[in-house]
């Protein structure tokens, strides 16, 4: 196996720190707010409250799964990093535009959760 080039190491890693930030203020608060959200705003029964916390503990489970899968597909850990990125995102925006409504609030906090989950194993790989 090459060496990586230490100009790349470096690059990536500098990129990595804000990344690893703003993931450190979602993961923590993020979880916490949707937590409170769904407390709170919806009333949230004793099933909804679960679901809120272990979506992102689901996707670390499912990568054991999707991501051999994908990686089989020939996608870059990057690139498949980066699309699990935008799908977390997507979710989140989804259960913003869907407040109103708990079940939609609810799957678009999961889909946000589950894919930022996902996304831990590759960045594991990526390093």
């Amino acid at each position: 196996m090459n060496d990586p080039d230490p100009q790349t190491t470096r690059r990536t890693f500098r990129l990595d720190l804000g990344r690893a930030a703003n993931l450190g203020v979602l993961d923590t608060a993020g979880a916490t707010f949707a937590l409170l959200i769904a407390v709170k705003h919806f009333e949230a029964g004793q099933w909804a409250k679960p679901a809120v916390v272990a979506a992102g503990h689901l996707g670390l489970v499912l990568s054991l799964l999707t991501v051999p899968y994908l990686r089989s597909r020939g996608l870059a850990p990057t690139r498949l990093s980066a699309l699990l990125c935008a799908a977390s995102a997507a979710g989140f925006f989804a259960a913003a535009i869907f407040g109103s409504w708990l079940a939609g609030y609810l799957i678009g906090v999961a889909v946000g959760g589950i894919c930022l989950g996902l996304q831990a194993p590759l960045i594991t790989y990526i390093y």
